[in-house]
């Protein structure tokens, strides 16, 4: 059940979200297992009593390292200040480390160089992981090339030893640059990576942005040039009007013509901008479910076999339930089929199927569905929602079923909208009647 809810709980985040916390995790995991191999190591690094200090300063030095480096990561990440204070403390313990590796080395407390030469290398590789992070690549390689010389000459004068000194200088030297340049190098590519995300997201907003753009330069094109014919012949009916003279109502007639011209085009333009193409849609739902980091399956097939109105009713099937999966769900993967049925009359079959289903999100009453419903019965269609349960995770499935001999021949529309316009009609035409009588 643990591993279940883990393994919920990490696909809920986005591509940029999980590589910034294996990024994180993997370097403050650095600290654990340092503190690990040391409880490996010291059972034979002398007496008690320096076991017992071993211990503490590497516990201290471990949870400073992971400290230091996860707050560090932040402030590269321009999310809080430089970590002056944890920075300080690494780089005070791992001189305490080195210096208490030396004292000992000399005391022959710890004689064994299988012991002291991974004691001292650890301390010091994971002390200058977490202290470079914020250094580039360059200048991290040359103060590791300046400091591990000089454990060299430590190690020769804390044991006599010329052949220890020069392989705990190579052992220390390996890993101190493999490690701060991992840090370092990790820091940067997670930085890169969301930025990339970050402009990801931009371009979708400027999408919709240049979106709306068009629709209201379509709008003006449309609307401009009517309305201006509009208020230039009301205000000639008005002094028409005002003189007395007959040609006051051939005028009004114009405007009440060009009127119902406006609202013909304006409903083109609506119309036109929100009927889409089926492939077009399921193309757009892809790429919106991947860059949120959805598995999406796609296997929709004879799509051109559709019929116009079918396609369009589909299509905004397609859009609302992509968004629904985006705004509802902790969905990881979405599966998107379509089917032309050819038992009894030929029907077009579109389902939408994703995990990650939330609570109270499948009784299908949303404004969304239930303008989706009316669409759909504009062509004589239906939409069904339907939750359940596979692997221990909630699944919600959308079906939305278009007959396709009706779907050649589209109803009169049933929703609000349409009776508005339908009864703003008739008034319009009545009242042309009386003008004209």
């Amino acid at each position: 059940m643990a591993a279940r809810s883990l393994n919920n709980w990490w696909r809920r985040h986005s591509n940029a979200d999980r590589v910034e916390l294996y990024t994180r995790w993997s370097l403050c995991s650095f600290g654990l297992a340092e503190f690990l191999v040391v409880l490996s190591l010291v059972r034979v690094a002398g007496p008690g009593w320096a076991v017992a200090l071993l211990l503490a300063l590497y516990a201290a030095h471990s949870l400073a390292v992971a400290v230091c480096c996860h707050r560090s990561l932040d402030w590269l990440l321009d999310r809080r200040p430089r970590p002056r204070g944890w920075r300080t403390a690494t780089a005070v313990l791992t001189g305490l480390l080195v210096a208490t590796a030396f004292t000992l080395r000399a005391l022959d407390l710890s004689a064994d160089p299988l012991v002291f030469g991974p004691l001292l290398a650890l301390a010091l590789a994971n002390g200058l992981m977490a202290l470079l992070m914020h250094v580039p690549a360059l200048r991290s390689t040359a103060l590791v090339l300046l400091v591990c010389p000089g454990v060299g000459v430590g190690t020769y004068l804390a044991s006599g030893s010329m052949r220890e000194a020069a392989a705990v200088t190579i052992m220390t030297s390996c890993g101190a640059l493999a490690l701060a340049l991992t840090g370092r190098v990790s820091a940067w590519m997670l930085g890169v990576m969301l930025e990339l995300d970050a402009g990801r997201h931009a371009q979708a907003r400027l999408a919709v942005a240049e979106e709306r753009l068009r629709f209201g330069r379509d709008l003006h094109d449309v609307l401009g040039r009517n309305l201006t014919v509009i208020a230039l012949k009301s205000e000639l009916a008005v002094q028409l009007a005002q003189r007395g003279r007959p040609e006051a109502v051939a005028q009004m007639l114009e405007v009440q013509e060009v009127t119902r011209r406006s609202q013909r085009e304006l409903r083109e333009v609506v119309r036109g901008y929100r009927e889409a193409g089926l492939r077009n849609e399921l193309a757009g739902a892809g790429s919106v479910l991947r860059a949120a980091g959805i598995d999406y399956v796609s296997d929709a097939e004879r799509v051109e076999r559709l019929p116009a109105p079918a396609q369009a009713a589909l299509g905004w099937v397609v859009r609302e339930a992509a968004t629904n999966v985006l705004r509802h769900s902790d969905a990881s993967r979405c599966e998107i089929t379509l089917r032309i049925t050819e038992d009894g009359p030929a029907t077009a079959v579109l389902r939408v199927r994703n995990n990650g289903a939330r609570g109270g999100r499948g009784g299908g009453s949303g404004s969304g569905l239930a303008g989706l419903r009316e669409r759909l019965a504009g062509v004589g269609g239906t939409l069904t929602t339907t939750t359940g349960s596979e692997d221990g995770e909630a699944m919600f499935e959308l079906r939305a079923a278009v007959p396709l001999d009706e779907g050649t021949t589209p109803r009169e529309p049933v929703g609000a909208e349409a009776r508005t316009e339908a009864r703003t009609e008739a008034d319009a035409e009545g009242r042309s009647e009386e003008v004209a009588g």
